[in-house]
């Protein structure tokens, strides 16, 4: 049986029902762990350019579902006369987007990538149009976990596209594109889900998906086409660890589910929360000892944990995105309640750190390429993140525009600077055999997902709990309450106006101890910066040699001299080597042939 031979020369096994080809693998060709290379991957001309720019609407339809619901979440309460579920319309989205992120990896490997984004996609529309066409609150809340589910597999599997089918080399553009796509779904949600929430309907903000879902499902059945993975059905439904994906998706379901209760509907020394911390841990506990320990398909694989330059830089985003998430949300609700900002008007608010993100996070991506150099850009990303936040803790009711818009580009120029930078580290620090460069960058993304949910739950906590330790100091009528803010900042406008400026000074102060939290995630994401790889980019591997079409040619003595003319690339291109390395080359690639001809004879 064939092997994949390492640069280092470690054989790597095939998967189960077909060898691969022997190819050595290194920086620039990585093992893609299905019996393909990375190399097999790359397109070229109009079809990377169609299928790079349906990937990106895909990517900002999946982030754009997180953000966009903000605005229809009163009209759809009163549609259903459900306002005590209407929090699940965003938790069910990101709790299951979150915690099958894990599995979407794995499974690209064994069923291939190309038929695992189509299936993520399919599993968006079908949810989007479940949500669009909803009859009851349950009926919605159905469509958003479904949405969910094929949401976080796009969000994973844009990456691994995007990871394959560019060289190493020029991933930094790429990347600063997701990066870009973030930061429009980010701020432009409340924006277009206002619009379309007011002039048209809120069910829009789900039909929305299904003709960009349908665009990009044509293009990448179209234009994409990589070989397939090796194996039959059989073989590849062998290959999954069905008891490990359960007892992570359990695991992270429970703890995800006490923080979303904790401090809202439920307190955090309640039965309900302590037994889903307590059930939850242990089930995650007995995942990890059976994962790295038992399974012989492992979810998460050791090779890949087990090496620090991969784990610091997913914890890294993991941070970020608790910061930049609690940040973007709870700053969004600031405008509406202080500042009287419509939902359209609250993104609006918002444009200095969209603006900053995007901008920063292309020019990011195209000096990575250029350069080869991923941490001196993380750092000052990071740097720049913890100064933002710091930055917005001056924010103030009464401040004034220019005050406001300064506030908010610093951290959206630190912001733009970390996406690209922190998965690119990622991909050059990980193991470039038996699929561990995709397993690393899906473990980046779930990082990423963990850390949106965990921060739109904390940040929700923490603004709770500050509103209600200061609620009892007011003077208010009987039937308004912190919940009462929460769920319709309108309502403070119908406050006698002594009582409104104080209520606004108190969420002033809330949202500021949010930004205070994300403030300690920004600050614990740049420990996390310290620790990634020092390594660069590997440069572009040299031009191969070519064995010209066998030539007749004359001798000194007149004999006709017929054999493969192997002539250097480098040299026609203009630059020359000495005759050592010419010799060397020349000696290397006579052996390859009289090794090919060995085995050709045997």
């Amino acid at each position: 049986m064939a092997t994949t031979t390492s640069a280092s020369g470690t054989e790597v096994p095939p998967i189960a029902g077909g060898s691969p080809p022997s190819v050595i693998i290194d920086e620039n060709n990585e093992d893609s762990g299905d019996g393909t290379t990375s190399n097999q991957q790359i397109l070229h001309g109009m079809a990377l350019l169609l299928v790079v720019v349906s990937l990106f609407l895909a990517m900002l339809l999946a982030a754009l579902d997180q953000t966009i619901v903000a605005t229809l979440l009163l009209t759809v309460g009163t549609k259903f006369q459900a306002f005590s579920k209407i929090q699940w319309i965003t938790s069910g989205y990101l709790l299951s987007a979150a915690v099958l992120s894990p599995s979407w990896g794995k499974l690209s490997i064994v069923f291939g990538r190309k038929w695992c984004m189509l299936t993520a996609i399919i599993l968006f529309e079908i949810g989007s149009a479940i949500c669009g066409s909803a009859t009851s609150m349950d009926m919605l809340i159905g469509g958003r976990v479904m949405a969910g589910v094929g949401g976080g597999g796009i969000q994973i599997l844009v990456i691994l596209v995007l990871t394959e089918i560019v060289p190493i080399q020029k991933r930094g553009i790429t990347q600063g594109l997701i990066g870009a796509a973030f930061g429009v779904a980010s701020i432009a949600g409340p924006i277009v889900g206002g619009a379309l929430t007011t002039h048209v309907s809120w069910r829009w903000c789900f039909y929305i998906n299904l003709p960009i879902g349908a665009i990009t499902i044509a293009a990448v059945l179209w234009f994409f086409n990589p070989p397939p993975p090796r194996g039959s059905l059989k073989e590849k439904l062998k290959m999954i660890d069905y008891i490990g994906t359960l007892l992570l998706t359990s695991g992270l379901v429970l703890v995800l589910l006490a923080l979303t209760f904790g401090g809202s509907q439920y307190a955090w020394n309640s039965a309900t929360v302590i037994l889903c911390f307590a059930l939850g841990g242990a089930l995650l506990i007995v995942f990890g000892i059976y994962n790295f320990r038992y399974s012989t398909k492992p979810l998460i694989p050791w090779a890949v944990v087990r090496i620090p330059t991969v784990i610091t830089p997913v914890l890294a985003m993991m941070f970020v995105f608790m910061s930049f998430i609690s940040g973007i949300i709870y700053l969004s609700v600031f405008f509406q309640v202080v500042r009287h900002a419509s939902a359209i008007q609250s993104g609006i608010h918002l444009l200095p750190w969209l603006i900053a993100t995007i901008i920063v996070s292309i020019v990011t991506g195209i000096l990575i390429s250029t350069t080869r150099y991923i941490k001196p850009f993380t750092l000052t990303g990071i740097v720049i993140m913890c100064i933002g936040f710091g930055v917005l803790t001056l924010l103030e009711a009464n401040s004034t525009s220019g005050q406001q818009i300064g506030y908010l580009i610093v951290p959206g120029f630190g912001t733009g600077f970390m996406m690209q930078s922190l998965a690119l580290a990622t991909q050059v620090a990980a193991p470039k055999e038996a699929g561990g460069v995709l397993l690393a960058t899906s473990l980046l993304g779930f990082g990423r997902a963990l850390g949106g949910v965990v921060g739109v739950a904390l940040g929700e906590t923490i603004l709770n709990v500050s509103l209600q330790s200061k609620f009892a100091a007011l003077h208010l009528p009987g039937n308004f309450n912190s919940n009462t803010l929460i769920n319709n900042p309108g309502a403070i406008q119908g406050l006698p106006a002594q009582v409104m400026d104080s209520l606004q000074h108190i969420y002033v102060e809330s949202v500021r101890n949010v930004i205070y939290f994300g403030l300690a995630c920004a600050l614990s994401g740049f420990v996390c910066c310290l620790f990634i790889t020092n390594k660069r980019i590997p440069p572009a591997p040299p031009a191969p040699h070519r064995i010209q079409p066998e030539k007749t040619s004359k001798n000194e003595n007149g004999a006709k001299d017929s054999g493969p003319n192997l002539e250097d690339t480098s040299v026609q291109n203009g630059s020359e080597t000495g005759s050592d390395s010419s010799t060397t080359t020349n000696s290397d690639t006579v052996l390859d042939l009289e090794r090919g001809e060995s085995k050709s004879q045997q």
